[in-house]
């Protein structure tokens, strides 16, 4: 009896310890009363769980690798630089009941390009989108009373505001200093932006950083899906496929003379760019390896070499050492707005770049 009493317990302590695992992303935070203090978890795409009713000071501060956020329903306050230098985050959508972004919540977010303000709130911060390089389009909501100061400063490509409201109640918003984007910016009144074509990919929302260069990329034959209905944007790029979008962005051209590979097999469907790449100077050797995963410094050299090799100065980036040789290479992409870096020092040169990445470099390049 007592063998049997002690199977079972040993049984259920396994089944204990089996069930633990399935916890363990609601460790990867901290919340105390509703409000979220901490995240230690790995990045990625980050769900904030239900329940959670403020977001604390700098809880995803300069966390570079959190690229996508689900925030709860339950949400009604992010913090102060909440998610300052989070510049892997490329979109965000705010549940209905938030009502106070606070001071510099998404300064230094370089990735995100569009942005739709929740309709409860009442006013935009200070300092809440500065920095944001990339942002080119908000829409905010006609219950916005007050901008505080350099709430878009040195946003410099923000070009399309879509105001809820009237141009008489634009007018009486008060507007404070440091917002030069705003000015130069085109205000489309009692206006929201146009939808956007469906795309035919399930996994490419419509807000996605990287729907626009897909749909283009796609149209201009440069790429396709992974399947008829995704494009896998979060997927590794190869350099065999980003030598052949290359290749069909500068028109397929037919190429002469052998095959300097000797890992590029006869009716490899990158055959023909690989041996293009190397007619042009964008590769080099007796080995291709197609397989490899194409980092940052490699996707703005190959881009940089079809530019034909523009002297740029200095990149600025405490990462990138002045005699490497993609040190022109990433001064001239960011200087033509190709890409930036992943923190106010940093490019990253050696992380590798997904399939949404690359066809947004290649967007912003040739489109």
């Amino acid at each position: 009896m007592k063998k049997r009493f002690l199977a079972l317990i040993l049984s259920l302590s396994m089944c204990i310890g089996l069930c633990i695992p399935a916890m363990a992303a609601d460790s990867d935070f901290v919340i105390e009363d509703g409000i979220l203090t901490a995240y230690s978890g790995p990045g990625g795409t980050v769900e904030i769980p239900e329940g959670v009713t403020i977001i604390a000071r700098g809880v995803f501060q300069d966390r570079a690798d959190v690229t996508s956020i689900t925030f709860p329903s339950s949400l009604t306050d992010i913090g102060p630089s909440a998610f300052q230098n989070c510049t892997g985050l490329t979109s965000i959508t705010f549940p209905d009941n938030i009502t106070m972004i606070e001071m510099g919540a998404f300064t230094g977010c370089t990735g995100l390009t569009t942005v739709t303000l929740p309709n409860r709130i009442t006013e935009i911060s200070q300092g809440v989108f500065a920095s944001c390089t990339n942002l080119t389009s908000i829409t905010i909501p006609q219950s916005v009373t007050t901008i505080w100061m350099g709430a878009f400063g040195s946003s410099t490509n923000l070009k399309d505001v879509y105001y809820a409201g009237t141009q008489e109640q634009w007018g009486n918003i008060n507007i404070m200093l440091s917002n030069e984007p705003l000015d130069s910016a085109t205000i489309y009144y009692n206006s929201a932006p146009a939808e956007a074509p469906a795309s035919p990919f399930t996994d490419v929302p419509a807000d996605a950083y990287y729907a626009d260069a897909v749909e283009w990329a796609v149209d201009q034959g440069i790429t396709s899906g992974t399947t008829d209905s995704t494009f896998s944007p979060d997927k590794t790029c190869t350099t065999a496929e980003i030598i052949t979008f290359l290749w069909r962005a500068s028109g397929s051209p037919a190429v002469s003379g052998g095959n300097p590979f000797s890992d590029v097999p006869a009716g490899a469907y990158y055959e023909q760019a690989a041996l293009w790449a190397h007619e042009n100077g964008l590769v080099s050797g007796s080995v291709f390896q197609g397989d490899t995963p194409c980092t940052r410094a490699a996707t703005v050299t190959y881009l940089w070499k079809l530019a034909g090799q523009p002297a740029a100065g200095a990149s600025g980036f405490t990462d990138v050492p002045a005699g490497s040789d993609y040190a022109q290479a990433v001064a001239w992409a960011v200087q033509e707005g190709v890409t930036s870096g992943t923190g106010d020092s940093t490019f990253s040169p050696d992380t590798t770049c997904t399939r949404g990445q690359i066809v947004t470099f290649l967007h912003r390049d040739m489109a």
